[in-house]
């Protein structure tokens, strides 16, 4: 116990000299404000959201784990019909079929020479007619991952019916991450169901509205994307008209809007033609590589400002290799030239989305005590008493889309909604 004891003071001392250096050097930097304003009291906060805890309704739980078992034993008939045999898609099975069988080259393989079959070597591989099956493996891999670590790996407290995660700040955006369980990772649908409010209590679920694209929009003074945006026109559905050529009474597929959505959301992130087009080989399976650098093309062609704006962050991490958000949060970039490129044109981006978050989280907090349980990115979720859900719903609305002064005063629309459990929403 004295050991333990002397342990514990030197850590403490420790700590106290180092907090003193770590001033000085905030102090330096001329981010004394920034720490005492955002970055201290969202630790704060972050301390308090842990210990709140999300509320599982363990029927809710059962019925998910259920219903994915069907889901999961639905595709495998569906794979096993297919390749004429039972695969597993974690195992040697699916290697030796497509491999062996099938006839695939071997495209990737491990240190010790075995296959890999990994989603990104999958996605990878330059077999259109294997577009659907390679989808269908990963559907399976996924669920049976949401099954095993999001449902059956969920146990909430016994006492209090709660499971409580461990959010910390992310050092090089300020973005949230969490885990135990990572909220951030479960994906819309039935396993965000299980999460709700206690009886007597309804959440409040807050979600900015394409947050990101508009700080780009607004960053890169870029006319176009800040009309549609004034104009409350469908973003997607524009950029899909631009790319495609569309004329203005001419319909936009579902497919055509989200090969726009999730193409021009790669671009904006720094993403290659090849990068871009493994990630998302569903949609872009059946588009050459030619077409996709046409559509680039296209894109910053009609939105000039958007790659001057590139540029100017080429030229910032070329000569400082830093970059600092709106807010005031530096980045030093030590990675490889492309690696820092493609982090250089998240940056600003993500990390001012991140801290716009951040701050009206610490003003709901002000206004509404103890109610803010849940951060996803861009939206947020508040458990609050029935009988104070008009009010809280009036004060996260009014927070929101209240100007951000960091931003020329723009007010960033959100859309604020009432239910039961997470999945609602």
């Amino acid at each position: 116990m004295d050991q333990f004891k002397v342990y514990n003071c030197k850590d403490s001392f420790a700590t106290l000299l180092a907090s003193q250096t770590l001033k000085e050097d905030l102090q330096e930097l001329k981010l004394m404000q920034f720490y005492n304003e955002i970055v201290q009291p969202l630790a704060d906060l972050i301390i308090k959201i842990n210990l709140r805890g999300l509320y599982v309704n363990i029927e809710a739980q059962n019925a998910a784990i259920l219903s994915l078992e069907e889901e999961i034993s639905q595709l495998q008939s569906e794979l096993n019909e297919i390749a004429g045999r039972e695969i597993n898609v974690g195992g040697d099975s699916l290697k030796s079929w497509l491999f062996e069988d099938i006839g695939i080259k071997i495209p990737k393989k491990t240190k010790t020479g075995k296959a890999k079959v990994d989603e990104d070597t999958l996605r990878s591989l330059k077999y259109p007619e294997l577009t659907e099956v390679v989808q269908l493996i990963l559907d399976i891999r996924s669920k049976k991952k949401l099954k095993k670590t999001f449902l059956e790996g969920l146990t909430p407290d016994i006492e209090t019916g709660r499971t409580y995660s461990n959010y910390r700040i992310g050092p090089a955006t300020g973005r949230l991450a969490c885990k135990k369980p990572n909220f951030q990772n479960i994906p819309e649908g039935v396993a965000r169901s299980v999460f709700c409010s206690p009886p007597g209590s309804k959440f409040i679920y807050a979600d900015f509205s394409q947050l990101e694209l508009r700080i780009l929009a607004l960053l890169a003074h870029d006319v176009p994307l800040l009309e549609i945006f004034k104009e409350g026109k469908d973003v997607h559905d524009a950029n899909a008209r631009d790319l495609f050529s569309k004329k203005p009474l001419e319909e936009v597929s579902s497919r055509e809007r989200y090969f726009a959505k999730t193409f021009i959301y790669g671009l904006n992130y720094g993403g290659s033609i090849e990068t871009i087009r493994g990630r998302g080989s569903e949609v872009f399976h059946d588009i050459s590589e030619k077409l996709m650098h046409e559509a680039a093309a296209r894109y910053f062609a009609a939105h000039p400002a958007i790659a001057t704006f590139r540029s100017w962050i080429q030229n910032e991490l070329k000569t400082k290799k830093r970059l600092v958000n709106a807010f005031g949060r530096p980045r030093v970039f030590f990675s490889p030239p492309t690696e820092a490129l493609r982090q250089g044109y998240n940056f600003p981006m993500q990390s001012g989305a991140a801290d716009i978050v951040n701050v009206k989280m610490l003003q709901i907090e002000k206004e509404i005590p103890g109610a803010l349980r849940l951060q996803v990115h861009d939206s947020i979720i508040l458990e609050v008493p029935e009988q104070e859900v008009a009010e809280g719903v009036r004060i996260v609305q009014e927070i929101l889309e209240e100007r951000v002064k960091e931003f020329g005063g723009y007010s960033f629309p959100a859309k604020v909604l009432i239910g039961n459990n997470w999945g609602e929403f």
